[in-house]
């Protein structure tokens, strides 16, 4: 992985790995040290696999509409283990993380595959 494809700072996964270990008070150093970069989005956007859970699950960060006093809600859960990720990239089914603000309850969470699905549709 080192020297592999970077973000748009040329960070790769490992670099983003000892960034989140090594620098206090920014909004990788939140980041579980389970967690392990697979994918940039572009835009701030990632893809990680959670190393500590058996069936790899995934998660994403998405700070964008994020609210500025919690950073910390842009690191969310998908509804997907790693193998499911991978299906779906190949496939060509796999839909770029987006945080959303849920009207129904008022938190943050990542977006469904309907909403997604809806999304595709409007567009």
């Amino acid at each position: 992985m080192r020297g592999g494809h970077g973000d748009d700072y040329r960070h790769t996964a490992v670099d983003l790995y000892r960034q989140a270990r090594s620098e206090a008070g920014s909004a990788w150093s939140s980041m579980p040290a389970e967690l392990f970069a697979v994918c940039y989005w572009g835009c701030a956007i990632y893809s990680f696999v959670d190393c500590a859970d058996p069936q790899a699950g995934m998660w994403a960060w998405d700070p964008n509409p994020a609210p500025d006093d919690d950073i910390g809600k842009a690191l969310f859960p998908q509804s997907m283990t790693f193998g499911e990720w991978l299906v779906r990239w190949v496939e060509g089914r796999l839909h770029q993380p987006a945080l959303v603000h849920d009207p129904d309850t008022g938190e943050w969470r990542g977006a469904t595959d309907e909403e997604y699905a809806a999304w595709m549709a409007e567009a």
